[in-house]
């Protein structure tokens, strides 16, 4: 009986893990540093420390320690995150893999806290990237980001060269903690929010029906951000705040796939191992 439920406990966190990991191209979870470390240290050279992604090890990297970003315990899950601070914090990631990345379908995702940026309605971005498709448009091919009145809102370009934006009527407070997933099945843009401070759970908070082109994910050669945007050559929209659990993924996921909503395979096994002690002591 003991080992039945054991290796059940042990095939059921097998099957979670393929099915978390299935269509994943990054995440970051942010659980290899040091709390209060800059991820490249004072006198370390400029972008070399950072963070690696659990997939293949695609490096997160903050520039220095006043451009770049540090680990933090303040998060939501795990032990660490990331601190992006005062508004000139930002982590990135140039591997060519990354950089060349695109996808007809897809979920971008990430664990978000401000701390400032939402009272005085600052435009921030969470996840951004580093250029645009032409040199005739000065926006980013891609906005994961809230507004300046603190709507929450997924802003991208297609390959085919055509812009959708989805904007949530729901608004985003300080000092809580949210998790984000904008996805693309090629038809349609959604945008999902889940406020764990106050306990709402997953709910679609915008969507967005996309024309008939190849709305794939604009292809453009150039680094992925992790709290700023980039518009038209500059570095815009720093955060001030937390973030952890960046994930991307080539499938556009439904929320009970999303990585902020799924344990992590060892702590159900730590949750089987718990009901098998429990089982014991009952007999």
């Amino acid at each position: 009986m003991k080992a039945s439920v054991l290796k059940a406990v042990l095939m059921f966190a097998l099957a979670l893990s393929m099915t978390t990991y299935a269509a994943t191209i990054a995440h970051w979870n942010f659980e290899d540093g040091v709390d209060g470390q800059p991820f490249t240290p004072e006198g370390q050279p400029a972008g070399s420390g950072g963070s690696a992604d659990l997939v293949a090890g695609y490096l997160a990297r903050g520039w220095d320690s006043y451009w770049g970003p540090g680990f933090s315990s303040d998060t939501i899950s795990g032990s660490l995150g990331m601190r992006n601070a005062d508004h000139h914090q930002d982590g990135y990631c140039d591997h060519p893999d990354m950089q060349e990345w695109f996808s007809p379908t897809w979920t971008i995702e990430c664990t978000v806290k401000l701390v400032d940026g939402v009272h005085n309605n600052w435009w921030q971005t969470f996840i951004g990237k580093d250029g645009s498709a032409e040199q005739s448009d000065p926006e980013s091919v891609f906005y994961l980001q809230k507004t300046w009145d603190n709507y929450f809102r997924i802003n991208f370009r297609t390959d085919f060269g055509e812009r959708y934006i989805a904007t949530s009527e729901y608004q985003m407070e300080e000092n809580k903690w949210y998790g984000i997933a904008a996805t693309s099945d090629g038809s349609m843009l959604r945008l999902f929010v889940n406020n764990y401070t106050d306990g709402t759970g997953w709910f679609e908070a915008a969507n967005l029906q996309m024309g008939e082109n190849d709305n794939s994910l604009a292809l453009c050669i150039c680094n992925w951000t992790f709290g700023r945007g980039w518009y038209s050559g500059g570095f815009v929209d720093h955060i001030d705040g937390y973030m952890d659990d960046i994930r991307f993924s080539d499938e556009a996921l439904t929320p009970d796939q999303f990585i902020t909503q799924i344990p992590e395979p060892a702590t159900m096994l730590l949750l089987g191992l718990g009901a098998l002690v429990s089982v014991r002591k009952r007999k």
